[in-house]
Parts: C-alpha cells; structure tokens; sequence
C-alpha cells in the first residue's frame, strides 16, 4: 500500500527539476515529528506566478502516476496568494488525505517566516531553491497587542455569562448550550492559550490536547461535556471561578498594554520534544515556586539548598517538567557584568540527551532580558560544550587560574538585531 513516504518522495522527483517550481515543504504533523496512522499530509510548493495551470498539473501527474485521484476538491481560499486542493489516492487509508497548497511566488515574505524551534508550526524543507524558507526567534512583544485585545475579550465574555444562565432558567436546552460555548467554554480555551502558546492564541481547539498540561486538558474536558440544563448551571459557576484563577495566573488584571509586553515573557513555554527516545513527549518550562524547591534539590547531587532556595526567592530559577515531575532546572540571574548569565544548568539523569536541556536553554534565552545571554563550563565538560554549541553560544573567553589544568571556558548568545 502507498504511504505518505512514498508520494512525498513521488512528488520531490516530479517537482524538483521544474524550473518554475522554488520550494517544496511539509507542514503540519509530518513537520513536528507526530505523525500516526490517522495524519494527513500537508504540503506546499512555492511557484513562479505566470506558472499556475502547470503547477497544478505537475503535482497531479505526479499523483496520478502513483494511483488514481479519486478525491478531490478546489478549496477557496481566502488569501490572493494561496490556492488550495485536497485529494486522496485510490488504495490509501482513508485518513491519509492530501491538503496541498500553492503558493505564489510573489507572496511577501514576511507574511510567513517560521519560528526558530517551534514545535506547533513548522515547516520541513524537502527542497528550497530560492532561500523562501526562513526562520527567526519568537518575539513575544510581536503578539502583546492582538493578545491583550484576547484576553479583554474574554474578560468581556466573562460578565456575559448571565446570558447562558437566563436560558437554563428558561428550560432552553439549545440556546443554553449555544451560550454557554460562547461566554463560558470559549473564554477559558483563549485563556489558556495565552498562557501556554501565546504565538498562537487564535488557534481555539486545534491540537490543544498536545499543547497544554494534561490536568488542564482534563478541567477544560470536564466543563465540555455538559449533558442536563442542571449539568450546564453548576458548571457556569465552576468555570466562571477556574477563569478568574487562570486570569490571576496570566498577571494581566488592571495592566496597561505596554505592561503586558513584559508579563508575556514570563508564561510558560510548552515545547514538543521530538526524538527516538521521546518522540511526542510534552515537556513545559517555567519559573520555579517555593513548592519545587525539594524536588530541585534532588536532582542536584551537591544539595546546594541555600543557592537553589535564594534563585526561586528572586526568581532566578526556571524548570523544565513532564506532566508528572520536574525534570531539569537552570538559574540565570543578572550578575555577570549585569548581563543574564546561566549560572546552573541540571537535568535529571535518566532524561539526559532528550532535548531537555536545549529546551532550558532556549527557554531561558526568550526570558533574558539583556541583548546577551552567558555562561560557562569547564574545557572537560565536553557534553555540555556540546550542547551550548547546538543551542546557538559560541566561545567569547576563558579564565586559567580557577581549576588548574582544566580552563574556565565563557560563551556568550546574542539576540537579533531589530
């Protein structure tokens, strides 16, 4: 039976020599590493615009050479540069539809640049001639603006509840259930996606259940399955309190916008972890609380308590955890030349080598408030070289009198220039 392999590799083959053909990416599952028996493929080319009949037909030749078309639908597409189709092949499961996307060439760059790292949207270079791929780090002041208008939308909505409420008085089953999506569901799945993807805060449901904690996924499930009218009244009152807690968490309550720009720093970032030994593994990094002190400490072989201890005092210390523990931690504080410095860096151990530590490291870069983030390690410290090589420090020094034989090496991550 084909597979999603083999008409990916059909298609580089048909596409590639194609003089007016520049890109060919994957999106979507495929893109970030989660693909099962139920994904689609999401596919886009980038064509020169004058070549628009026969890009269509160089990927439908193609597909038509591999098995027959026996779906296939035109989807109107709202933006002037993106044409859309879907097909599905003859003799593939049936979930395997094929959702390609033309994009002209003269579309503005700027309108799609990727994230660096980013484990919700991505893209899979399978060939780009033309350099269209491109990527940057994640600016959370890019999105304060459109998410501060959210989130008072949703305080908005929040006040509004009344409205689901009067139709459960009422005995209205279908008005109270169409309300209660409205002004209750819906303002706790905004909220929640300040917290947790504040890039992408307009994606409502889509993937959700990957992309927050699974006790939150559980809550919001909780409030969506509502069943009787009394069902739906005792719920408004639960979620109208979970929101006001989940509104304290985001820190946004009677903040101007521009304090907002400083606040979304600080949230959680969720990082979807893919490799051969974790592959879909949901890894959160966030500040440290007085309440993880005990478990940090575990993980720290030298039990430097009193350091660890003072760090989450000052808000120094960030963590990294699954959806049952703390498995790594790292402080930067602002000592080194009062430029962010990573002073600490501990993961535990059966989570070495997973990503977790490029995951802090990154995580600490977005919260570093100067235009440069530092650290160092030993010269023997070949692991840890290693991964401050891959996580974008370089060398900028060294110190020889500190451990004698074995130099104090300093590396150094700058931020773009705006």
């Amino acid at each position: 039976m084909l597979d999603r392999n083999m008409i990916i590799n059909k298609l580089r083959e048909a596409l590639e020599p194609l003089p007016f053909i520049y890109a060919f990416w994957l999106e979507g599952a495929d893109a970030i590493g989660t693909t099962d028996e139920y994904s689609d493929i999401d596919l886009w080319v980038d064509f020169e615009d004058a070549y628009e009949e026969p890009a269509y037909e160089a990927v439908e030749n193609a597909l038509g050479a591999l098995a027959g078309i026996d779906y296939k639908y035109v989807m109107p597409h709202e933006h002037p540069k993106i044409r859309q189709r879907i097909y599905h092949l003859a003799g593939t499961s049936k979930y395997l539809m094929i959702d390609f996307c033309w994009q002209l060439h003269s579309r503005p760059q700027e309108e799609y640049i990727y994230y660096e790292n980013d484990r919700i949207s991505a893209a899979k270079v399978v060939f780009d001639k033309d350099q269209i791929i491109r990527h940057k780090l994640f600016d959370l002041s890019e999105v304060a603006k459109n998410n501060q208008s959210r989130l008072e939308e949703a305080k908005y909505r929040r006040t509004q509840q009344i409205r689901a409420v009067k139709y459960v008085r009422r005995g209205q089953y279908l008005e109270a259930y169409a309300y209660y999506n409205r002004y209750v569901l819906e303002p706790l799945i905004d909220l929640l996606r300040l917290i947790y993807t504040p890039a992408y805060a307009d994606y409502y449901l889509l993937h959700i259940s990957q992309h927050i904690p699974t006790p939150e996924r559980e809550k919001l499930e909780y409030f969506a399955r509502i069943g009787s009218l009394d069902d739906k009244s005792e719920k408004i009152v639960q979620a109208g309190q979970w929101f006001d807690e989940l509104v304290e968490r985001l820190g946004e309550e009677n903040t101007s916008m521009d304090d907002s720009v400083e606040r979304l720093t600080t949230r959680p970032l969720h990082l979807k972890l893919i490799g051969s030994v974790c592959a879909g593994q949901d890894i959160f990094c966030r500040k440290a609380t007085t309440d993880d002190v005990e478990m940090i400490i575990q993980m720290d072989h030298l039990h430097r308590h009193e350091q660890i201890s003072k760090a989450v005092i000052q808000e120094e210390c960030y963590i990294a955890e699954d959806t049952t523990q703390i498995i790594g931690f790292a402080i930067m504080d602002y000592s080194f030349f009062h430029c962010g410095f990573v002073a600490l860096l501990i993961v535990k151990e059966e989570y070495r080598r997973r990503g977790i530590g490029a995951a802090l490291l990154d995580y600490l870069f977005l919260q570093c408030k100067t235009e440069k983030l530092f650290t160092s390690t030993n010269e023997s410290n070949t692991p840890m070289r290693e991964l401050l090589r891959k996580s974008g420090f370089i060398p900028c020094g060294q110190i020889d009198a500190l451990d004698e034989g074995d130099p104090e090496l300093f590396f150094v991550r700058k931020k773009e220039a705006k």
